[in-house]
């Protein structure tokens, strides 16, 4: 008798989101450690995670004649990035290290829970500074230079230098750049021998599924192109709409390169920057939506136009040129323009859910609603799997500049609540209710609060780190 894992897989899944929320709230009103310890690392929340795993594990090995090798790729990839986050979790060491003139040789270190840990080597402490922007105080780098002895007399000690996006790593231990005061400079260290790996393992099988999967001829992504039956393309209103459209990508590309050439790196780290990717991704879609119908490009045109205007509401303050230190490094644009890509897209498909539940409503069931639905659906697949590479390249970037690929904070917290918000709306036949289109529709509207309250939420009422995004 074979048993039916599917509504425990609906159960499980949101379980977990109930809990990310409530463990992000709990950080927010009490703190990261309380959140910590009693949602996010606690041994039932562990243990959650392996059994939503392993119902999904056999989901995929219960149909792996039927699926393509792109889906079962692009499941192994999360799966080795739960199982790297469980060999960080358990076999990592980490801490922070003090260092100043006067107590420049150690080897000892302070764990989380203040207890005191040792390398298995000394460092000793060269020297730190805090490098300005010319001609300013403003600070465009933190530097560390340590020197490290292994404690064999034939080796020579190595000088390394640590700062804000560059981790120095020894034997496992990786030391980065934290903080620096006038007396003394803190390094974050951690040793993680085998999470990182396989959590790198992870995010590649996870980069090549997604890409292989929306270029298979026969994905579920195509597919839903093909029920969204293109209008007339004689229509007058969609080709003045489609012409819009393409001179609104062309002026918002010609913004964009105009900024890049100001501030010399790729335009898409503050409000102006983003809310222009955004109308540029809004609009470009709308211009290829031009085959469909004239409800895809009104929802295309009316989200570019508002980002838009938004985006000019910036041009009457001082757009900042020179990016603090902890931002300075070319991960961030790819990282932030991804997201922004993959929220563009989900609004998008929240407004056409909005459009056609009004139309249900009022009763007039168009013919057009499988063009709406069937756009609708293909656009969650770019949508979701960008934003699941955009969550991974932040990972990585915060890898290389912290030693810390995840850390729990609430932008990272609730950037993963939307990426499983938008799971069921994915896996049909897994969730069938979804297929019907106003059920659709309906939680497609819902899902986009966790867009939003990643977006606006997380900066002005949570915090955190990511608080300044």
């Amino acid at each position: 008798m074979k048993y039916n894992f599917k509504p425990w897989i609906f159960r499980l899944l949101a379980l977990q989101i109930f809990i990310l929320i409530a463990a992000s709230v709990v950080g927010h009103l009490f703190s990261a450690e309380v959140a910590h310890a009693y949602f996010y690392a606690a041994p039932w929340t562990i243990f959650l995670w392996g059994l939503l795993a392993a119902c999904g594990v056999y989901e995929v090995w219960k149909r792996r004649r039927s699926l393509r090798w792109a889906v079962v790729v692009l499941h192994a990839g999360l799966v080795l990035i739960l199982c790297g986050a469980a060999l960080s979790h358990f076999l990592s060491e980490e801490g922070r290290v003090q260092l100043s003139h006067e107590n420049s040789v150690t080897d000892a270190y302070l764990r989380k829970d203040q207890t005191v840990g040792h390398f298995p080597f000394r460092i000793q402490l060269v020297d730190y500074a805090t490098i300005c922007y010319p001609a300013t105080n403003i600070p465009k780098d933190h530097i560390t230079q340590i020197r490290i002895h292994d404690g064999n007399k034939d080796a020579s000690p190595v000088v390394a230098q640590c700062s804000m996006n560059q981790v120095v790593e020894h034997k496992n231990w990786r030391f980065c750049q934290l903080s620096i005061s006038p007396s003394s400079t803190t390094l974050y260290v951690v040793c993680d021998p085998w999470g990182i790996g396989v959590t790198y393992a992870g995010y590649a099988l996870l980069l090549i599924g997604c890409i292989a999967y929306l270029l298979q001829r026969k994905s579920a992504f195509r597919h839903q192109l093909s029920i969204a039956v293109p209008e007339n393309s004689g229509n007058h209103r969609l080709r003045w709409q489609t012409f819009v459209l393409i001179a609104l990508s062309a002026l918002i590309a010609v913004a964009l390169i105009v900024r890049a050439i100001e501030i010399r790196y790729f335009p898409c780290t503050n409000g102006y920057e983003v809310m222009l990717c955004i109308a540029l991704c809004s609009a470009i879609t709308g211009a290829k939506g031009n085959q469909y119908s004239a409800a895809i490009q009104n929802v295309c045109l009316l989200i570019a136009l508002t980002t838009a205007t938004f985006a000019l509401t910036y041009l009457f303050q001082d757009l900042p040129t020179q990016l603090p230190p902890v931002l300075r490094s070319p991960l961030l644009s790819m990282h932030v323009s991804v997201i922004m890509i993959a929220y563009a897209l989900l609004a998008i498909v929240t407004l056409l859910s909005l459009h056609a539940l009004i139309v249900l409503k009022i009763g007039g069931l168009s013919s057009k609603l499988a063009t709406t639905f069937g756009f609708a659906r293909a656009l969650l697949y770019p949508a979701t799997l960008l934003l699941g590479i955009g969550i991974f390249i932040g990972a990585y970037w915060a890898n290389q500049s912290w030693g810390n690929y995840w850390s729990w904070d609430p932008k990272e917290t609730w950037a993963l609540i939307t990426l499983l918000a938008y799971v069921p709306l994915l896996h049909p036949r897994l969730f069938p209710m979804y297929t019907r289109p106003q059920s659709f529709f309906s939680y497609a509207l819902c899902a986009f609060f966790a867009v939003l309250m990643t977006y606006f939420g997380v900066n002005y009422v949570l915090g955190g780190l990511h608080s300044y995004a």
